[in-house]
C-alpha cells in the first residue's frame, strides 16, 4: 500500500513537471491542396472549413472515435491515469485516443507514433493544452482535415471524393458513417470487399449505433440505414 501511494505521488509530480515544461509545438504551415491522378493513387488533401461539414458527418466521427468529445478535457481521464501510472511501473501505454489526441499526432510536427511512455505523455499533455487554447470546433475541423482515410486521401473532403466521388456536403448519413468507420483501419477498410467486408460492415454498424446513442439519429433513422459499400477504385494496388 505504501508503495502504491509513493508511486501515485511520484507519477503526479512527474506529470506536473512535464506539463509545465512541454510547449505546444509550432503549427505546420497551412496544408496545400494536393491532387495526383483520379484513380485512387497519389496523395490528396483538400482542406475544408467546418462550416462545410454537415452535422451528420461531424456526429458520425464523434460517434466512432470519441463520444464525449465536446465534454472531455482533450484526453480520456482513465487514459490519463493509466499513462501516469505507466510512467513508473510499465514499459508502454495502452488505451484508445480521443479525437484531440489523434489531431495532435497528425497535425503537430515531432509527436511521433511510437508506443512509448514518453511519447504518449507528450501527446496527452499537448492535447490538454490545445483544449485550453483552442475551441472544440477548431480541434474537430483540424482533425477532419488531417486524418488519413486510405486510398491516398488525407482529410474528409479528399476521402469523400476518393470513396464516393462527391463533396463532403453531399454525403449521405450512411456514407458519413462509413468514412468515420474507415479511420480505425484505413489500410484495410479502403478495400472493404470480399473477406474484408464483414469487419468493415460491423464497424459501420458500430458507428451508426453510436450515432443513435448520442442522439444524432433516432432509432428509426438508424434502423433504416443500409450499408453503403463504396465503388471499387478504378485501379487496384
Amino acid at each position: 500500500m505504501r508503495f502504491i501511494v509513493i508511486a501515485v505521488v511520484a507519477s503526479v509530480a512527474i506529470f506536473g513537471l512535464l506539463y509545465t515544461t512541454t510547449p505546444i509545438p509550432d503549427a505546420p504551415r497551412e496544408p496545400v491542396s494536393l491532387s495526383y491522378g483520379g484513380d485512387g493513387h497519389g496523395a490528396r488533401h483538400h482542406p475544408v472549413p467546418l462550416s462545410r461539414v454537415p452535422r451528420k458527418v461531424r456526429m458520425a466521427f464523434i460517434a466512432a472515435e470519441n463520444r464525449g468529445f465536446y465534454d472531455d478535457p482533450g484526453v480520456s481521464v482513465t487514459g490519463l491515469a493509466r499513462a501516469a501510472w505507466s510512467t513508473l511501473v510499465r514499459d508502454d501505454v495502452q488505451g484508445g485516443s480521443t479525437i484531440t489526441q489523434q489531431m495532435v499526432r497528425n497535425y503537430y510536427p515531432g509527436i511521433g507514433l511510437e508506443q512509448t511512455v514518453g511519447r504518449k505523455l507528450k501527446e496527452i499533455i499537448i492535447a490538454l493544452k490545445v483544449t485550453e487554447a483552442q475551441s472544440k470546433d477548431w480541434i474537430l475541423e483540424t482533425y477532419l482535415n488531417s486524418i488519413y482515410f486510405g486510398r491516398g486521401a488525407y482529410g474528409i473532403e479528399a476521402a469523400s471524393q476518393a470513396y464516393y466521388k462527391r463533396h463532403v456536403q453531399d454525403l449521405t448519413t450512411a456514407q458519413a458513417a462509413f468514412l468515420a468507420a474507415v479511420v480505425q483501419r484505413p489500410n484495410h477498410f479502403d478495400r472493404p470487399y470480399g473477406a474484408r467486408r464483414p469487419a468493415a460492415e460491423a464497424r459501420w454498424r458500430y458507428v451508426v449505433d453510436g450515432m443513435r446513442e448520442i442522439g444524432a439519429l433516432t432509432p428509426a433513422e438508424a434502423a433504416a440505414l443500409r450499408y453503403p459499400s463504396p465503388p471499387r477504385p478504378s485501379r487496384t494496388r
